[in-house]
């Protein structure tokens, strides 16, 4: 391994690159309105650290071997700061700003997390937070301690980061990874990309979470290489903004979860603006962090066409946060069936390593071939402070010539007349059905009133609730009976916005089985409506 820790990888890494840009940021209109170099971006973090060095003493802390959280919207004020806790010795945490309004929430992380310090873009408008709480800008005002001690000094099996779960199917729980398992996954990103330094990334996803962490702030850093932003909000108003910034920056890597890739299909195909956008560039597009639907992935590609955008670039990826971000990944889509009745293609993410990935039965056993199981993973990269060698990653899938197919969460499986069902896959079917009637996404509910075994949610491409026609219910009730049999259901929709979705964009399963059900269902419906 090439660096101990983060904080040795940081500071050689910027010396090296140089004044060379790093970093570039931009507005709605996608406009440059700040940039970072390597320089720059040393000489700042350096001087926010001592800056908590000056602080500490007065507020009677110690951020070195302590989590220091960070919650900002800002992107380029928050790698800032990041590196800053990272080469005082500190822990980043980074949370998102929606959890850091939540007053319960946030104290309960923070108790824990036994964090010392809480980072803002700005000031807290509640006195209630447990630990001590300040703005970056207040951050940057304090006079400067006179010390030079302000390297890490941290071993490779030390915690390097605690970075949190998606909590998409339950609350997002908070994972230790080390130097060492940070380290190791940088480099895996950036062998499996085959990363060079004339490469260029391109990003909208949340930069509190592993995918736009350590895919587009970290790998960039690691590998040399220069990195756009725009917002996530940018992204949900405008997709098409996403596939702009990449024919703008001529970036050759650049991803995001299934939804996106649907979510673009969509907007291009009903406003037909793609004429500007030259994409020959994208040569690593990557997909990952929820199930990849082959529909959509050739819905996109088919409506790209004409762009210069290739289908023989898409990288399907499988990765979670208790590994750092990547599991493993593959150039090119290879599929497998393995009921040919039911028409269903699962798409291949990577080969598989037998040291670093089994697929096992509830008994431990490791599966047969083209056998359904929990995919329990071992390597380099998994968090080292776990009571077990190995993670069960919660997550549902088979191996077929040596390659990993992921078939869904476990905790979406469902039993019918003795047979397991995954939820996920009524979901892709429904939502390559239904996307032709103006349904964004679809949702499958195991509800436990009388009335209806399952509830169906479905959300609408506007702000208009959609009428379920005739079409449409012969649709759900094709697919249901298909997966489900003869088991009782209930379609419930809901305008663009009416299902919550976790920080990272996917849908939060948990929260909506709530709403849906009894008199919480009731409520938000009549809320949506209201609206």
């Amino acid at each position: 391994m090439r660096y101990e820790n983060l904080a040795e990888m940081f500071e050689s890494q910027c010396q090296e690159i140089g004044h060379k840009r790093l970093y570039v940021f931009y507005d709605k209109r996608l406009r440059i309105k700040n940039t970072l170099t390597a320089v720059e971006l040393l000489e700042k973090s350096r001087n926010t650290a001592r800056q908590i060095a000056a602080l500490s003493p007065v507020k009677n802390f110690n951020i070195s071997g302590r989590v220091g959280f960070l919650s900002f919207s800002s992107v380029s004020d928050f790698i800032i700061a990041f590196w800053a806790v990272v080469i005082s010795g500190g822990i980043p945490s980074p949370i998102a700003v929606k959890m850091a309004k939540n007053v319960g929430r946030l104290n309960k992380a923070l108790s824990y997390s036994s964090a010392v310090l809480l980072i803002r873009d700005t000031k807290s408008p509640d006195k209630n937070i447990d630990t001590l709480s300040v703005a970056f800008s207040d951050l940057c005002k304090i006079q400067e301690a006179v010390t030079d001690n302000i390297v890490s000094r941290q071993k490779t099996k030390d915690i390097a980061l605690l970075q949190h779960s998606s909590g998409s199917t339950s609350e997002p729980k908070p994972i230790a990874l080390s130097n060492g398992n940070v380290l190791h996954n940088l480099d895996r990103i950036a062998r499996s990309f085959s990363i060079s330094e004339s490469d260029v990334g391109a990003s909208w996803l949340p930069h509190y979470h592993d995918m736009g962490l350590i895919g587009h702030i970290l790998v960039p850093l690691f590998s040399g290489i220069e990195n756009h932003f725009i917002s996530p909000v940018t992204f949900s108003i405008s997709p098409i903004s996403w596939l702009t910034l990449i024919s703008k920056t001529r970036a050759t890597i650049s991803g995001a979860p299934n939804f996106a890739y649907q979510y673009c299909y969509e907007y291009i195909k009903k406003n037909r603006n793609k004429n500007e956008l030259e994409l020959s560039s994208w040569r690593v597009a990557y997909s990952g962090a929820e199930c990849i639907s082959l529909q959509t992935l050739k819905h996109f590609s088919s409506a790209l066409s004409g762009t210069g955008f290739s289908a023989d670039n898409y990288y399907p990826c499988y990765g979670l946060a208790e590994s750092t971000l990547m599991v493993s990944c593959r150039k090119g889509i290879r599929t497998c069936q393995l009921d040919p009745k039911k028409h269903k293609k699962y798409v291949s993410v990577g080969v598989v390593c037998p040291d670093e990935i089994t697929v096992t039965r509830e008994d431990g056993a490791v599966c047969s071939e083209r056998e359904i199981g929990q995919i329990i993973i071992h390597s380099p990269s998994v968090t080292e402070f776990s009571e077990q060698s190995a993670v069960n990653t919660g997550d549902v899938g088979f191996i077929s010539d040596c390659e990993l197919y992921v078939v869904g969460r476990q905790v979406n499986v469902v039993k019918y007349h003795g047979e397991k069902v995954y939820l996920e896959e009524v979901e892709l079917l429904l939502d390559q059905k239904l996307a032709e009637h103006g349904v964004k996404r679809s949702i499958v509910i195991q509800a436990d009133d009388t009335d209806s075994q399952y509830i169906v949610l479905i959300e609408s491409n506007t702000k208009i609730i959609i009428s379920i026609s005739k079409e449409i219910s012969q649709i759900i009730s094709h697919v249901i009976s298909e997966y489900l049999g003869d088991s009782s259901y209930k379609v419930v929709t809901v305008a663009r916005g009416g299902v919550l979705t976790t920080s990272s964009g996917k849908p939060d399963r948990k929260q909506n089985r709530q709403l849906m059900i009894g008199k919480a269902k009731a409520e938000y419906c009549r809320k949506i409506q209201a609206e």
